[in-house]
């Protein structure tokens, strides 16, 4: 049923506040959101633009409404009213459109018997201008990147908006991160407290993380704000190696420029500016263990034994699925990371957390299930074999 959910769901989901029933299956309940975190950012200020560029590009971040006021999907078993447990599923870096994951939140939906709560990623998906996604645009601001800073790899309309803000400002990745992560600590707050319209305040909270969404969530695991993720499990798809382990050069990620500046940035300028008195120092003096979580994930030789140790705290409720095919999170980098490689780890109790596999498709990071109808016995056959898998360890 993948190919006929992704076409179908894709025409019935909207992102207005309402419930629809898909089939007699599940229903689809869109709810708004209010994101009020952005304020505790250390630097808004505006950065340089590109030229034709719309002027969000290169405005404060905490001028973006779209960011702050939106709203999220949360898909539910047919004749459920309320659920009292619930999946988050984070998704990948620079996605606009939740279509691609409507059938993967079907799949857990009704395999588990749990409701799925998809969340966007501070500037992503809805929470971006719609701009962003212009292709007229957007294909004047990739021209002009190919102008001033060519010959790129991977430019396309597609990655130029993400590719010219991170360029900009590659403290971004870490801002937008932790927007993110405090707001999905205040929906979880508003679920315990009771103040959540469908989600029961005891209800159990476990997470499927995809690509970058699989980083947040080993965020969520070991950072564990509130102690609200004591007890959940995580199953991470296509992700989950530290920062320095991913290469997210992509036409539709970001480009090659972009792409140096984030990895230049995290590897050496940004513990030099947090050993000084800089906005970013003291903002991790308030983080505290989060800070420490976030610099723990950006390299695999960076505090190592810290890593491990929150690892073998969580055992067995985290695992993983890489692909063999994947060049931007390859899944020899996301084993070494979950491996837990130092003698701080106790293996038995660590398992066996990643699994890599070789779909007998064309395939990407990116696409992981084309819709490719050549393919479509054996596309079908791996996507209901993976959710199957994901659905067991969740359910």
């Amino acid at each position: 049923m993948y190919f006929e959910d992704f076409k179908r769901l894709g025409e019935l989901f909207r992102l207005e506040v309402g419930r629809v029933a898909y089939d007699d299956k599940i229903e689809i309940v869109t709810l708004p959101f209010f994101s009020r975190v952005d304020a505790l950012f250390p630097d808004s200020s505006p950065s340089k633009g590109i030229d034709g560029g719309p002027a969000s590009l290169s405005g404060s971040d905490a001028g973006v409404g779209e960011n702050r006021r939106f709203t999220y999907p949360l898909v539910l078993p047919a004749g459920l009213r309320t659920t009292r447990s619930v999946i988050l599923l984070l998704h990948g870096l620079n996605e606009k459109s939740w279509a691609k994951y409507l059938p993967w939140a079907k799949e857990l939906a009704v395999r588990t018997g749990k409701g799925v709560l998809l969340f966007p990623i501070a500037f992503h998906m809805n929470r971006a201008p719609g701009e962003w996604s212009n292709p007229r645009l957007m294909t004047r601001v990739a021209t002009e990147r190919q102008r001033q800073f060519g010959p790129l790899t991977a430019s396309s309309f597609v990655n130029a908006a993400l590719s010219t803000r991170i360029q900009a400002s590659p403290d971004r990745f870490l801002r937008s991160g932790l927007q993110t992560y405090w707001d999905i600590e205040t929906l979880v707050s508003e679920i315990r407290t009771g103040r959540h319209p469908l989600v029961g305040r005891s209800a159990t909270i476990d997470i499927f993380g995809y690509s970058i969404g699989a980083f947040l969530a080993e965020v969520l695991l070991f950072a564990n704000p509130g102690g609200y993720f004591s007890d959940s499990k995580a199953f991470l798809f296509c992700g989950g190696a530290t920062l320095s382990g991913m290469t997210p050069v992509s036409r539709l990620i970001m480009d090659s420029r972009a792409e140096e500046a984030l990895s230049s940035y995290f590897t050496s300028r940004f513990e030099a500016e947090l050993s000084d008195d800089t906005p970013l120092s003291r903002l991790f003096e308030r983080l505290q263990a989060l800070g420490t979580v976030f610099r723990s994930l950006l390299d695999i030789s960076r505090l190592k034994q810290f890593r491990d140790h929150q690892l073998q705290s969580i055992g067995r409720r985290l695992s993983a699925i890489a692909l063999a095919k994947d060049r931007i999170i390859p899944g020899s980098e996301i084993a070494r990371t979950l491996s837990g490689d130092s003698d701080a780890v106790n293996r038995a109790e660590a398992g066996p957390r990643a699994q890599i596999l070789d779909f007998p498709f064309p395939y990407s990071h990116e696409n992981p299930f084309p819709l490719l109808a050549q393919f479509k016995t054996e596309v079908e056959r791996s996507f209901d074999g993976l959710f199957r898998y994901a659905a067991d360890l969740l359910a």
